[in-house]
């Protein structure tokens, strides 16, 4: 499904601390679709927010639907260090 959105009515901000419950809604939204990760559960917030790139992390907002509809962030690939 595509779903066209004028950019206009879209406010895209950092996140916050206040957005975890819209984000992990969304989060599991997509772990539910069997394709978005290999991880099957919504972390807590404590372990997401060790694991995601705190630079990276973007909601959008709609001016029509009062909750957060989209999340951008960045997901750190591996600690391992070269040696």
């Amino acid at each position: 499904m595509i779903l066209k959105v004028d950019a206009a009515k879209m406010n895209i901000r950092d996140f916050s601390i206040e957005d975890w419950n819209d984000v992990a809604r969304i989060y599991k939204e997509g772990l539910d679709t069997g394709i978005a990760s290999f991880e099957t559960e919504v972390p807590p917030f404590e372990v997401w927010d060790h694991k995601f790139h705190k630079a990276c992390r973007l909601v959008a907002l709609s001016s029509t639907i009062p909750r957060i509809s989209c999340l951008d962030n960045a997901k750190q690939v591996s600690k391992k260090t070269k040696k």
